[in-house]
C-alpha cells in the first residue's frame, strides 16, 4: 500500500533524484541518520523522496524541508523480510525512476534489494554490529549486499565484520562515519562558563568533526 505523504513543488527535471528508503521514521540513530542525510541534500540540490513502512516523529522535520515522504507498507516493518513492503517499493520505482537508492536497515535493504529496477544503482548502509541476525537473516543481508553498487559502513568493525562475516568484496565496502549537523555553540561567557539560562547538553561519546 502506497501513501504519499508529502510532494515537493520544486521542478524535478534538473536535478539528481536520491530515493532513501528506511523502516520507519521513529526516533533512532539510523532514522536520525537518514533524516539528516535527506535534509543535507535537499539543500544540495538534490531531489530526494523518502520512503518507508510507516511513519515517526521525524516526519514532520522531513516535510517542513519540502521533502517527499512516502509509506509504502501497510505496517510497520523491521527486522524482517516483506513481500508487500517490497511491492509497494517497486511500484514507487516504477513510478518515479529514481538515480540512485539508498537503503538503510535490515528489512528496507531487503525489500530495496527485491524491488531494484536493473539500471538504478542501489546503495545499502549497515549502522550496526547485526549481532541479533539469525542464520536465515545472515543469508538474506548477503544476498542484499549481493544486489549492491555499494556497501556503507558507518564504522571500520562494522566493515571488517561485512568482509569477514558476509563475504563483501573490501573494493565494494565504504566507510562513512554518521555525521550530525552543525548548530551554533551554546553562548559562553568570557570565564568560560555557561550563561545563566542558556541551554546545556551533555554527550557521552566519541565525537569526531
Amino acid at each position: 500500500m502506497v501513501s504519499v505523504i508529502a510532494r515537493c513543488s520544486m521542478d524535478p527535471t534538473s536535478r539528481l533524484h536520491v530515493m532513501l528508503v528506511a523502516d520507519s521514521l521513529d526516533a533512532g540513530g539510523a532514522e536520525r541518520h537518514v533524516v539528516d542525510l535527506a535534509v543535507a541534500l535537499q539543500s544540495n540540490n538534490y531531489r530526494v523522496t523518502v520512503v518507508c513502512s510507516s511513519l515517526g516523529i521525524f516526519q514532520k522535520t522531513l516535510v517542513d524541508a519540502g521533502i517527499d515522504v512516502v509509506t509504502a507498507a501497510p505496517r510497520r516493518i523491521k527486522r524482517t523480510i516483506s513481500v508487500p513492503y517490497a511491492r509497494g517499493l517497486g511500484e514507487l520505482i516504477a513510478e518515479r525512476e529514481p538515480d540512485l537508492i539508498h537503503s538503510h536497515m535490515y528489512a528496507s535493504g531487503a525489500a530495496a534489494a527485491m524491488a531494484t529496477r536493473r539500471g538504478i544503482p542501489l546503495v545499502h548502509t549497515e549502522h550496526s554490529e547485526a549481532a541479533w541476525r539469525s542464520p536465515r537473516a545472515q543469508l538474506w543481508s548477503r544476498w542484499t549486499y549481493h544486489r549492491c553498487a555499494r556497501v556503507i559502513a558507518v564504522s571500520r568493525p562494522i566493515r571488517e565484520r561485512l568482509i569477514r562475516s558476509d563475504g563483501v568484496e573490501p573494493s565494494r565496502v565504504e566507510v562513512i562515519g554518521s555525521a550530525v549537523p552543525v548548530v551554533p555553540a551554546p553562548r559562553v561567557a568570557a570565564r568560560g562558563r555557561i550563561e545563566r539560562g542558556a541551554p546545556l547538553v551533555g554527550v557521552v561519546a566519541r565525537l569526531h568533526p
